[in-house]
């Protein structure tokens, strides 16, 4: 099966009234399969059907929050972001960082953290953070439901579903997505 490829517009860093004409131009388009780092209410208004929660809204998001999205995301560092990743109900939550990146100065989860994190999750985990074409079958041997890699454009992340079958179970959105 072909692995399910979504797109999240990382607009971390850009200046609020750019961030906005960005985030509105691309979200206009209204694809299934693009998701913006924003919060909930403006990735509606700019017209996302998914959106990935930043960190500093993880904590204040509400299940209904999320209610009217295809797909929900965010990243996750230790339990207690976990256990809210759960409480509001994201499709996905993105365990970071699996790998060291040296480039960002970030060093792994320790392989034991990273196993409980996996055990405990309440939510389909995805790996992100190291994640490289050469250990991609090591995240998805530990049980990891997805993975995502930054490519050359500093504001875009990729992510790879292992399976579309997944994917859509995950989603609830079958294969119309």
């Amino acid at each position: 099966m072909q692995p399910y490829v979504g797109v999240w517009l990382r607009l971390a860093g850009v200046p609020s009234a750019e961030r906005a004409q960005i985030a509105a131009s691309v979200g206009a388009r209204g694809h299934p399969r693009l998701a913006v780092g924003a919060a909930p209410d403006e990735a509606t208004r700019w017209g996302y059907r998914a959106v990935h929660l930043p960190g500093a809204l993880l904590g204040a998001a509400r299940p209904a929050d999320l209610a009217d999205f295809a797909w929900s995301t965010c990243a996750v560092h230790d339990e207690e972001q976990l256990a809210a990743a759960a409480a509001v109900g994201v499709t996905l939550a993105w365990l970071s960082p699996v790998a060291d990146v040296p480039s960002k100065g970030r060093v792994a989860l320790a392989d034991d953290a990273r196993s409980a994190l996996l055990s405990a999750a309440k939510v389909p985990l995805g790996a992100l953070g190291g994640v490289t074409p050469s250990n991609a079958a090591r995240w998805y041997a530990a049980g990891f439901a997805a993975l995502a890699t930054f490519g050359s454009w500093p504001t875009v992340g990729l992510s790879v579903w292992p399976r579309r079958s997944e994917a859509s179970d995950v989603a609830g959105q079958g294969a119309s997505r």
